[in-house]
């Protein structure tokens, strides 16, 4: 079972700070981690962002990112990995192909090295991604469908295969009200697991709590 609460908070007229942190249980131990952005808008055109996670695995990554052009938008990002002080650079570029439609591609060296390709649909009631990632020694494929039932609920299926295995989400969102909503989904994959999520805001901030439970089958 695990939590994760992120709490959002406007500090500034251009800063926005997110806390978040999780709890998890399973196999007779337990783990944990707190993560933080903080973004700073620079410009009508321009923002930068800083993102830290302490935890089992715990990395540091700066980014910031430009509006190229009308339909052009540039992001280059530093990361560190705290672990083994790896570090990889990526820059990344998304294009807008159509009204709804956005294509991207990133490239990326050092640890996490690898080149991959994107794209999104949003439309009124269907919605789609798929991204293609290959790299010296991981290659993954994922994709994205989400349905529009009515104003206020929605379904979501989303895959993912690669070097790690398969992967299966299934679930749906409901809007409970004009500042909250909860869902449901389901993993199907190595591990099964089921989770259901609540949203509701407190103050001047939003606060999402999401419970896990893991399914084990046979003995």
């Amino acid at each position: 079972m695990a939590e994760i609460t992120p709490v959002q908070a406007q500090i500034w007229k251009r800063d926005t700070l997110v806390l978040g942190g999780n709890v998890g249980l399973g196999d007779g131990s337990g783990g944990g981690t707190v993560t933080m952005v903080l973004r700073r808008q620079l410009s009508p055109i321009s923002s930068a962002e800083v993102f830290a996670m302490i935890g089992q695995y715990s990395v540091l990554r700066v980014q910031t990112s430009r509006q190229l052009s009308a339909l052009y938008t540039g992001t280059l990002g530093l990361t560190c990995s705290c672990s083994d002080g790896s570090l990889t650079l990526s820059n990344a570029w998304s294009r807008q192909l159509s009204q709804d439609t956005t294509g991207n591609i990133r490239l990326a060296i050092g640890g996490d090295a690898g080149v991959s390709v994107g794209w999104q649909k949003h439309g009124k009631k269907n919605s789609g991604s798929a991204d293609v990632k290959i790299g010296p020694t991981t290659f993954g494929v994922s994709g994205q469908y989400i349905r529009q039932f009515s104003s206020k609920s929605q379904g979501r299926v989303t895959g993912k295969l690669g070097s790690t295995g398969v992967e299966i989400e299934m679930g749906g969102e409901r809007k409970l009200s004009e500042h909250s909503s909860a869902a449901m989904f389901c993993v199907l994959g190595p591990q099964i697991w089921l989770f259901a999520m609540c949203e509701y805001p407190f103050w001047d901030l939003k606060i999402v709590v999401c419970v896990y439970f893991r399914v084990y089958l046979g003995g």
